[in-house]
């Protein structure tokens, strides 16, 4: 019988709290919080977002390819 196998794909993505976050991208916590609120991708955990007790989590890969776009957007020439 061969034994199950958990491919990398089939995982779930990693999820980084703001100061884990902020050491992985080598930033501080403000500066997470500061790309939050201006519309990083985040996914909170525990009660509604607007309830109390919901921690704000980050996926690296995402987070990674929302500063990417930014990148383009201010390096991209006026027209």
């Amino acid at each position: 019988m061969k034994a199950n196998t958990i491919t990398p794909a089939a995982m779930p993505p990693v999820l980084l709290s703001t100061k884990q976050a902020a050491a992985a991208f080598s930033v501080s916590a403000s500066t997470i919080r500061a790309w939050r609120r201006a519309g990083c991708p985040v996914v909170y955990i525990g009660q509604a977002r607007t309830g109390r007790g919901s921690r704000p989590r980050f996926e690296a890969a995402a987070l990674r390819a929302w500063l990417e776009t930014l990148e383009v957007n201010t390096t991209a020439p006026a027209q």
